[in-house]
């Protein structure tokens, strides 16, 4: 894991779905440092380190965070439910990436603090168009430039 600026952490139990994420990501050519994570577990014990309780430093904090909501071991509602609990990871842009189009999860999402939630699209080209949407307006403040 890089000890630098983490701009982008990806939460996902689906190493195709981290593929193109990452492969999008990358072809903005905008620097930015991304890591992976397979779990709801994985990705808080990425952010908090060791140091799980309130008042720690955090062991990275990202500028964003793209996460499934179907993760084993800790799943994206509970993994949101924990980072918006937490006064140290509140402000953190949380878009949620699913395949589920269930307007109950959505409600949920929005009710534990998502930023955003979008169903991952089929085809490759609309996936990784919404990908570079989602991570331009979170982290540069516009939509992509193509």
């Amino acid at each position: 894991m890089s000890e630098q600026q983490v701009d982008i952490l990806l939460a996902d139990d689906s190493t195709a779905d981290i593929e193109v994420v990452s492969k999008a990501l990358k072809a903005e050519n905008k620097n930015w440092q991304i890591e992976s994570v397979r779990d709801g577990v994985e990705a808080v014990a990425f952010i908090f380190g060791r140091h799980n309780e309130p008042g720690h430093d955090l062991a990275h904090k990202p500028r964003m965070i793209m996460l499934d909501l179907k993760m084993p071991r800790l799943n994206g509602f509970q993994f949101l439910e924990r980072l918006k609990s937490d006064p140290r990871t509140r402000d953190i842009p949380m878009v949620v990436l699913t395949s589920s189009p269930e307007h109950k999860d959505m409600d949920e999402c929005s009710r534990l603090g998502a930023s955003d939630y979008k169903v991952k699209p089929l085809t490759f080209d609309s996936y990784t168009k919404m990908v570079k949407e989602i991570a331009n307006r979170w982290l540069e403040g516009s939509p992509s430039s193509e």
